[in-house]
């Protein structure tokens, strides 16, 4: 069977390492679910290969040894020539709770004619703990539980480590590499 390199048909790169060489394959990763799944990845194409102590030195020149604490579940890390870093985190799937401040009077008076608040396990819902009590301003503050994919934060923090920008993002899948 040919193999077409100029489909799209190829996730990523895959970096294999023994103890005599290091290689960079370009690897078929659809039938891999998650890093777990680093067998499943069918190695197409090795693009490069270099002795696995040349790698290593290479890597380790590359990488601080300062005594940063990362964040768990960090990803990556960039150093920019302004002092700043940019960390790339993922958090893995799991229940979040949110809190929200809104009304969802009409929403519930919607399914509340239309029969359905005992389906849908919301018949108590005016009854929230998390609503404001006072009523001040008559705001409404509601406790969700969701649960979420994997959360992908990019976070670029200044050299006096002040936060400076942030992005979030959803996936479904776990990064790869």
């Amino acid at each position: 069977m040919e193999l077409d390199y100029n489909k799209d048909v190829f996730e990523d790169y895959d970096i294999r390492i023994n103890k005599n060489f290091t290689s960079l394959l370009l690897s078929d990763f659809q039938n891999a679910e998650a890093t777990q799944d680093h067998k499943k990845a069918l190695p197409i194409k090795r693009v490069k290969i270099l002795p696995t102590m040349d790698y290593l030195n290479k890597y380790s020149k590359s990488i601080s040894h300062t005594s940063t604490i990362l964040p768990p579940g960090c990803r990556y890390i960039e150093t920019l020539s302004n002092g700043s870093k940019i960390y790339v985190i993922e958090e893995q799937p799991q229940f979040r709770t949110i809190y929200m401040n809104i009304s969802f009077d009409m929403m519930y008076e919607e399914i509340k004619s239309r029969g359905k608040l005992k389906e849908y396990k919301i018949e108590d819902w005016l009854k929230n703990p998390f609503r404001k009590k006072d009523g001040i301003y008559n705001e409404k503050y509601y406790q969700l539980n969701l649960a979420f994919p994997y959360v992908i934060f990019i976070i670029c923090v200044d050299e006096k480590s002040q936060v400076r920008m942030g992005y979030s993002f959803l996936r479904n899948k776990q990064m790869l590499g």
